[in-house]
């Protein structure tokens, strides 16, 4: 059992292992920047929706103030 424990902890092993840890950690953080990429584009979206639809509520509020009182 020793000798399984000295073989798991060369410093090779112990390299590989940390080199993995670091890989899942870059892996990570490329993922949460694509997703945050991805809200930035649906929060853009959301705000170009929002306004058109604020412009157009706008417009026809203008539209009928004018045929009021013109």
């Amino acid at each position: 059992m020793d000798v399984l424990r000295a073989r798991n902890n060369t410093p090779r092993r112990r390299q590989l292992k940390e080199l993995i840890l670091v890989e899942a950690w870059l892996a990570t953080v490329v993922s949460i920047q694509v997703e945050l990429a991805k809200l930035g584009d649906k929060w853009v979206a959301w705000i170009c929706t929002s306004t058109l639809v604020i412009k157009c509520l706008l417009r026809h509020l203008v539209k009928s103030i004018e045929e009021v009182l013109f």
